[in-house]
């Protein structure tokens, strides 16, 4: 399966590797899948340690840190002998031993080997923590598959891409054949999601029951995970949130908001409950704007915000039950149906590289996100009506001299662009990124070449010349 962060362990890869690598994701999302194919696509020898299943192997780092001392750990608990300059040691599960995360920075030092880290509580806060080594890492995040690598797996010809893209590019409206080929797929997309497993069976079956089983699975891991991880405890309130989420997403309000100062205990772990969601990628936050003005995070008020579900099929299963079939086989939209787009167009823009964020101003409540790239802030309303037209807080933001805003409607219909607001079908999203809002780059002077506008490392490029289905 074909997946984005298969381009940036390559680019990783071709540097000079002089730090660490850190795959950071929630559970399912293929993190560790990705590194063996890499792995063993690159490197003579490969030593895995996890620290999850075989926990014994933290005693290598419960005393000296110097780099001599643990290789000699390593091969000694491995039975296994590196090798300079070909051997990568791939540290599993890496946030069950702190001190092997701190460890890295002796290790990357030493230079003999490569080293990739990965988990998926890496980065959240605990009680107990352990230097983190600044400098000596490089961290990556990997999110559930995007709708173009989910269209990848399920056989989109790359011919369809590069037609959609030049659609997308000049704002020409896709022929109706294609345009309805691709509102199947999303459809599709919003029932399945992107759990790498989840998609795998879909693409081989088809078949529902086996996708729906196969996501209240996850769904079960997610709820052992927050009940033997969640730091503060208790973890009831946490699983709370979470099971709640599909309603909120859905509700008229949408939004949660902490007290202004979290000055007692209850104030505290209600913060530190949503920062762990947050941090341990379940959920997305996407938080308030007091005035879309750039840089945007000069505005953002953390203590007010939306959350999303890091996979749309996972809320789908949450809250469809019965409905799934309709939606994918007829297009038919059920009364969630908003919530679910929404929550979609959410992760394609966390994937891609964007943060999340929106206007809380009553008056511009209907506008979704707000999204800044390139020295541009976008102002993106998202419409599961046919009535796309219809966006009366869109044109008072953007009427306002102090704000700069472009407009983008996201909606079923097809492209178009009418006066300052541009109209997108909801799987255009896929070709949205921070890189795509960047000017072009200078026409050539007679004599030279231009620089090439397609970066390998823009996930909106597409599908790389040797990435297969």
């Amino acid at each position: 399966m074909w997946r984005k962060i298969d381009d940036s362990l390559e680019r990783w890869y071709s540097g000079p590797r002089s730090k660490a690598l850190l795959l950071k994701g929630a559970w399912q999302v293929g993190k560790t899948h990705s590194i063996r194919k890499f792995a063993h696509s690159h490197y003579d020898e490969i030593i895995e340690l996890n620290f999850n299943t075989t926990p014994q192997a933290k005693d290598i780092f419960s005393t000296s840190l110097e780099a001599d001392f643990l290789i000699g750990s390593l091969e000694d608990f491995t039975g296994r002998s590196c090798k300079s300059g070909r051997t990568l040691i791939f540290l599993d599960d890496i946030h069950q031993c702190l001190k092997a995360l701190t460890a890295l920075k002796p290790l990357v030092a030493d230079g003999r080997f490569d080293y990739i880290a990965c988990g998926a509580l890496t980065g959240v806060k605990y009680s107990r923590r352990a230097p983190y080594p600044l400098g000596s890492i490089d961290p990556l995040t990997l999110y559930p598959l995007d709708f173009e690598e989910f269209c990848v797996a399920l056989g989109t010809e790359q011919s369809t891409f590069d037609y959609l893209r030049g659609c997308y590019e000049r704002r020409e409206s896709v022929t109706q054949s294609v345009h309805q080929q691709m509102l199947e797929l999303f459809w599709q997309y919003l029932v399945v999601g992107g759990m790498p497993a989840v998609v795998e069976r879909y693409a081989d079956t088809r078949d529902l029951s086996e996708v729906i089983a196969l996501q209240k699975d996850i769904l079960k891991l997610y709820r052992k995970g927050i009940r033997g991880h969640a730091d503060p405890k208790p973890y009831t309130r946490m699983l709370d949130i979470l099971e709640h989420l599909p309603a909120h997403i859905q509700g008229t309000t949408k939004r949660y908001q902490l007290p202004s100062f979290g000055t007692n205990y209850q104030e505290r772990a209600l913060e530190a409950r949503f920062v762990w969601l947050r941090d341990s990628r379940l959920a997305l936050a996407c938080y308030s704007l007091a005035a879309p003005v750039k840089p945007l995070i000069n505005g953002e008020e953390t203590r007010l915000f939306k959350l999303y579900l890091n996979d749309v099929g996972l809320l789908s299963t949450m809250y469809l039950t019965g409905k799934q079939q309709a939606l994918i086989v007829k297009g038919d939209f059920v009364a969630e149906q908003t919530g679910l787009i929404n929550n979609a167009i959410a992760c394609e823009l966390k994937a891609h590289g964007f943060e999340l964020r929106y206007l809380h101003q009553k008056n511009f409540s209907d506008i979704e996100f707000v999204v800044e790239g390139g020295g541009r802030v976008l102002a993106l309303a998202v419409r599961t009506g046919r009535d796309c037209r219809r966006h009366r807080a869109l044109d008072h933001a953007l009427a306002e001299p102090l704000w700069d805003l472009e407009g983008l409607v996201f909606c079923p219909g097809n492209c178009e662009r009418a006066e300052e607001i541009t109209y997108l079908p909801w799987y255009m999203v896929m070709f949205l990124t921070p890189q795509s809002l960047e000017p072009p780059p200078p026409v050539s002077q007679p004599g030279t070449s231009a620089p090439s506008s397609r970066r390998v490392s823009d996930p909106a490029v597409g599908r790389s010349p040797d990435r297969g289905r």
